[in-house]
Parts: structure tokens; sequence; C-alpha cells
């Protein structure tokens, strides 16, 4: 069995989160609530995938807990 050290950014992978406010327009706000019954997990998941998208991230959102897809965060 073979063992290897792998630097992990711990604070990118931390589970507290932090209230923000935004401001949105009504039809988006609605849109949103049409599709999903939870706004801020809507609001992460689409964060997690644009993120992922530009290759800023590796991270993807399951059961409400940030998953690594085994790329280094650096």
């Amino acid at each position: 069995m073979a063992f290897a050290a792998v630097p992990v950014d711990v604070d990118r992978l931390s589970a507290d989160s932090e209230r923000i406010n935004i401001t949105l327009a009504k039809w988006l706000i609605s849109a949103i609530d049409a599709r999903a019954s939870n706004r801020s997990k809507f609001l992460a998941e689409c964060a997690i995938k644009g993120l992922s998208i530009e290759g800023q991230l590796n991270l993807t959102l399951e059961s409400d807990t940030l998953t690594s897809q085994g790329k280094s965060g650096n």
C-alpha cells in the first residue's frame, strides 16, 4: 500500500458559510424560484459550475458538501 502527501488549501474546502446580500432583477428571482426550492443552494451550485468551467475551481456540491474532483486547487 502506498501513501502520498498532497498539499491542500484547507480554507478553500471550509464548510463555514457567510451571509451576503445581492441585488437581482425581479424576473431573474422569479426564474430561480420557478426552478429551485432553495435559492442559496441554487446560486451556490451555479457559482461552482461557472468557476469550474473557467478552470478556476474543480469542486462539486453534493448533498450540501463540497467535494474535490481530484485536481489540485493550486
